[in-house]
C-alpha cells in the first residue's frame, strides 16, 4: 500500500544516527535503515542492540555509495 508520498516502505530510506528510535522505526515501518556512525552511536552500542540496521554509514556524506 503506497503512503502519502505515493512511494512503497522498501522505496524509502530512513537515516539515523539513535538505534532506538530511527533505526527502531524504519524497521518497523518496513522502510530501508541507514544508521550513520557519525552521531550518537558507538561500535559498542550497535554490536548489543536488538534494533538493527540494514545498512551501516561513517558518514551522511557515504549516502551515494549505496
Amino acid at each position: 500500500m503506497k503512503n502519502v508520498l505515493g512511494m512503497e516502505a522498501g522505496q524509502c530510506y530512513m537515516v539515523g544516527d539513535r538505534l532506538e528510535t530511527d533505526i527502531k522505526m524504519a524497521n518497523d515501518a518496513g522502510i530501508h535503515s541507514v544508521l550513520v556512525m557519525s552521531g550518537i552511536t558507538n561500535e559498542e552500542m550497535l554490536k548489543v542492540s536488538v534494533h538493527q540496521p540494514e545498512y551501516v554509514l561513517d558518514s551522511v556524506k557515504d549516502i551515494a555509495t549505496l
